[in-house]
């Protein structure tokens, strides 16, 4: 007679990786933990209020607007007993390369008055 036995443990030992303090566009941060049952993931924004950006282990870096430091949080979650149970790290970094500094470039601007009537027009780049 075999006998099994069910040991739950809440999530431990989370991981983020790699860990740097700059990424590029494109690249992919994972986040890892032991638990049992295995944890679920979710990657939030912790600039932002519900700043749920990713629910996984990986987290993908989009295009920036300059060249700003973003802190992200993983939190590795599992459930038993009818509790819930998380461990988070949160990670700070900087996105580099493809970074967009402005949709438009500002030195292209041009403020024009007509009979006190001011626009303000976009010359493109030629």
């Amino acid at each position: 007679m075999t006998i099994c036995r069910f040991v739950a443990v809440a999530p431990r030992n989370l991981q983020i990786s790699p860990r740097r303090p700059t990424y590029s566009p494109g690249e992919k941060l994972s986040c890892t933990a032991e638990g049992n049952p295995l944890p679920s993931y979710q990657w939030t924004d912790t600039d932002v209020d519900n700043g749920i950006v990713a629910s996984g282990s990986n987290l993908i870096i989009e295009n920036a607007v300059n060249a700003t430091t973003y802190t992200f949080r993983c939190t590795a979650t599992n459930h038993f007993n009818g509790k819930q149970h998380n461990i988070t790290d949160d990670i700070t970094f900087t996105v580099t390369g493809n970074v967009k500094t402005s949709k438009y470039n500002l030195t292209n601007l041009v403020l024009i008055s007509i009979h006190s009537l001011n626009f303000l027009l976009f010359i493109p780049y030629v």
